[in-house]
């Protein structure tokens, strides 16, 4: 229980830390690592762990992670940057 209290925690402050910088105008980055190939795509992101997803094929990693963040962070999709692999 006390692992989750702590794991909460963590995804608020991250939360909040990105919603600041898009607010100060700077554009947080966020890294994708993928997680598996097959069938799907599994991905999570780097910074965020507990954010992951999965997509047909890698040419749609980047938009999908870019919806599941932005969607996270209650932001617009082009307020921070990804870096796919």
């Amino acid at each position: 229980m006390a692992q989750a209290a702590t794991t909460l925690r963590r995804a608020e402050a991250a939360r909040t830390a990105g919603r600041r910088m898009i607010a100060r105008g700077e554009r947080p980055m966020y890294r994708v690592e993928v997680v598996r190939m097959s069938p799907d795509v599994a991905f999570l992101i780097v910074e965020l762990p507990w954010l992951r997803g999965n997509v047909a094929s890698m040419r749609d990693l980047t938009d999908a992670a870019r919806s599941i963040v932005g969607g996270w962070l209650e932001a617009r999709p082009d307020a921070f940057d990804v870096e796919g692999p």
